[in-house]
């Protein structure tokens, strides 16, 4: 997503001093963007922070994640 790319490059000097927080529940279609509802189901949101992680490289899971 554009918007983690630019958030990501605004926070490279402090990366290492910043926890972020990702809203996962949003169904967005990866080819369109859209948001196509609401999806809390455990397989989705590890897709969601997987999805993340593969975006911000340096990013890494807190010690409480499951």
């Amino acid at each position: 997503m554009e918007s983690e790319r630019i958030v990501g490059e605004a926070l490279r000097p402090v990366r290492d001093d910043v926890v972020m927080e990702s809203k996962f529940v949003w169904n967005i279609d990866p080819v369109t963007g859209a948001n196509t509802g609401l999806n809390s189901r455990p397989n989705h949101i590890r897709q969601a922070v997987d999805g993340l992680l593969k975006r911000r490289p340096r990013c890494r899971r807190s010690s409480n994640a499951r």
